[in-house]
């Protein structure tokens, strides 16, 4: 086997228009698979560009979902706040409107009222919250729509709280207020003369 190897190199090296043919063969099949290889990287490189284009164009989509969400979130709890700040406002105006007696009455009750500059202080952090948030730059993507989230979460919470509060005393001090307007009509008053 040695021996036909050997003979084989020989015949190659006498023979000179073999070897310059299966040189340039070898020549030619590396050219081929030079330019096939590089339109391989090239269709790669293509791919790779649509795939990042892709999944930024994805992340934007997920961004202004999320978005979406917090501001329709914002908007609900602002209405939950406007309602609760209205129902409130009624009862002050009406509560304003009572004579002193009810008024002396419902003494204990009417710290309700304090949560009116609290209520009307959230409904305007909520709007700031929402202006970010509708002007929040691309650029900042959903890192800044994080911190704005986490803002939001603060606020959501101290709205319940006010309309928590709001919700179970208003009819307590409903409740006691028509008390008050009842026994100060059915209550003899005193009489001036004695």
């Amino acid at each position: 086997m040695l021996e036909s190897i050997s003979k084989f190199i020989e015949e190659l090296l006498a023979n000179s228009n073999f070897a310059n043919g299966v040189a340039f063969s070898a020549f030619g099949i590396s050219t081929i698979g030079l330019i096939w290889t590089r339109r391989a990287a090239q269709t790669s490189h293509q791919a790779l560009v649509h795939a990042q284009a892709e999944a930024a164009k994805s992340e934007r989509l997920e961004t202004e979902k999320k978005r979406f969400e917090l501001l329709c979130a914002i908007s609900n709890e602002k209405a939950q706040l406007m309602t609760t700040g209205l129902e409130l406002g009624v009862l002050k105006a009406n509560h304003d409107a009572d004579s002193q007696a009810v008024k002396a009455m419902l003494k204990n009750f009417s710290q309700i009222f304090d949560y009116l500059p609290q209520i009307e202080s959230s409904i305007s952090q909520l709007d700031q919250l929402y202006s970010e948030i509708v002007t929040l730059a691309p650029s900042d993507g959903p890192v800044g729509l994080l911190k704005l989230a986490a803002e939001k979460h603060r606020l959501s919470k101290e709205t319940e709280f006010f309309i928590k509060c709001c919700t179970d005393s208003l009819p307590t001090f409903n409740e006691k207020r028509q008390q008050a307007i009842y026994a100060q009509h059915f209550t003899p008053l005193p009489d001036e003369n004695a």
